[in-house]
């Protein structure tokens, strides 16, 4: 074990955006719709905030609508597939949360890429993502299996947020810290180069 070397990927850096949340909250889903995705219950916590009146906005961005079951549509705004760069930092930087419910991962991009923006991932701990996404530091962290406690968790994670604004502007903060210091291009070829010296 001792000869293995996991190194990150990088993605590129960005300049932190000082936000608050001042209205709603933007959550934000970006992927595919596949199964292991569970997209599905992203769309049930949609609709169960929606009919609990909190101040959340739900934002899918990837081919999903298909895996989103059709009682669920009408809680989310649906983009489609985003190939634009630029658009993609509006949608990051526009963005409070980034929610993944995934059954399986290896260590998916979209945390890098949105921790690069400061926004703070809710997350199911599958993977490598535990590595990375420090409960209540960098982010929130999953731990149910049961699919019913799954949403049960992530509505609650969402409800602290909603009632306490500080703790994501500093969780925020640490994420956008925490992916300069490990996600960054320098980091990257410095962990590459270290290998092969």
């Amino acid at each position: 074990m001792d000869r293995i070397v996991c190194i990150s990927n990088f993605v590129e850096p960005k300049k932190y955006v000082q936000r608050e949340i001042k209205e709603n909250i933007n959550i934000i889903y970006v992927g595919r719709g596949s199964e292991e995705k569970r997209i599905y219950l992203i769309s049930k916590a949609a609709r169960l905030i929606a009919q609990a009146k909190l101040p959340v906005v739900f934002h899918f961005l990837g081919e999903v609508k298909a895996a989103i079951p059709i009682e669920d549509l009408p809680y989310g705004k649906l983009y489609g597939e985003i190939a634009d760069p630029q658009q993609m930092d509006e949608h990051y930087n526009n963005a409070h949360l980034l929610l993944i419910t995934s059954s399986r991962e290896g260590f998916p991009m979209v945390i890098m890429e949105g921790m690069m923006h400061g926004v703070v991932p809710i997350a199911t701990n599958v993977g490598g993502i535990l590595e990375h996404v420090r409960n209540k530091e960098t982010g929130v962290l999953i731990e149910a299996v049961d699919e019913d406690e799954i949403i049960n968790q992530i509505m609650g994670a969402i409800k602290y947020f909603v009632e306490n604004k500080a703790e994501w502007k500093r969780m925020s903060e640490n994420a956008f810290t925490y992916a300069n210091a490990n996600f960054s291009k320098e980091a990257f070829f410095q962990s590459y180069k270290k290998l092969l010296n």
